[in-house]
């Protein structure tokens, strides 16, 4: 008998690799062509999908072997989203321009397809805050149905809902398949770490004149030790535009997050020069600089 651990969380991501592939300065190629050699158990829509996903796509790549390997793992997702966890395949890109345009062709050739695998069992780790039942629940395959990765993802993005819901910000699952070649089974084995839960701990406001922050402080939704859900501080921002300065919210939301004691602290910086963010809106900084900030107003 013949046991294989593959490693889903990477099939997960695999098609988020092609859209997410190196930018390089050459022009987007005016036309796209993809072909397949052997490739029996891809569905036609499959197909034609990852041509329109791929002429849609703003991606450049770091070449046409670059390119390649991204189409590769493209399509052994679209194999995994039919229970195919160890299909084979290789691309190779060409190129070819002149003066109506330039053109790229890309040839995927499937050396092995493998086989379609059923779903044997569950098997969980690291989970105590909801019942290991209602986590199997929110993933849509059954023992004895196929093993499709596309399902697998639609599980983990509903189980990752459900423990932000909770407060479990930094929670993190990462799903593999052990696969038997005998008799063409598969186990899904799930280790999660939960994270712990976190609360708001505190909040302040720079940058405004004392009135309209001592308002705003009096409307935030939250109080010291309140869950904190992972809600849009941006919404607070839209509800009471009317009385705040035209800015982003990127420009002007910074958080400190305390792993080691499951805390968030928030800051709206209004001053001209504010606190330095990564440009994702909810930035972080030490908690030393929160202090430093809020003994200085």
């Amino acid at each position: 008998m013949s046991k294989r651990l593959w490693p889903a969380a990477i099939v997960l991501l695999s098609f988020s690799t092609l859209l997410a592939a190196q930018e390089i300065l050459a022009p987007k190629p005016q036309v796209f062509n993809l072909r397949f050699e052997n490739a029996a158990h891809l569905l036609a829509a499959q197909k034609a999908k990852l041509v329109e996903d791929l002429r849609a796509s703003e991606t450049r790549s770091s070449g046409p072997r670059g390119l390649a390997v991204a189409i590769e793992q493209a399509v052994q997702a679209a194999y995994a989203d039919r229970g195919y966890w160890h299909a084979k395949v290789k691309a190779e890109v060409t190129s070819a321009s002149d003066a109506s345009g330039s053109e790229l062709t890309a040839t995927v050739r499937v050396i092995d397809e493998g086989r379609s695998y059923k779903l044997r069992h569950f098997a969980w780790s690291g989970i105590s805050a909801f019942p290991e039942g209602d986590l199997t629940d929110l993933i849509p395959i059954r023992p004895g149905r196929v093993l499709e990765r596309s399902k697998i993802a639609e599980g983990m993005d509903a189980i990752r809902s459900l423990y932000l819901a909770g407060g479990y910000l930094s929670f993190v699952a990462v799903p593999g398949v052990e696969v038997d070649d005998h008799d063409g089974t598969a186990d899904l084995r799930i280790h999660v770490n939960e994270g712990g839960v976190f609360t708001v701990q505190g909040f302040d406001i720079i940058g405004l004149n004392p009135e309209l922050r001592t308002r705003l402080i009096q409307a935030w939704p939250f109080k010291a030790g309140d869950i904190y859900r992972g809600e849009n501080v941006e919404n607070f921002l839209d509800s009471n535009a009317a009385l705040l300065p035209a800015v982003s919210p990127n420009d002007v939301v910074c958080r400190t997050v305390d792993l080691s004691n499951h805390t968030i602290d928030f800051v709206l910086d209004f001053r001209p020069q504010p606190l330095a963010c990564n440009g994702r809106g909810e930035a972080q900084f030490t908690r030393q600089s929160l202090n430093r900030v809020q003994s200085n107003q």
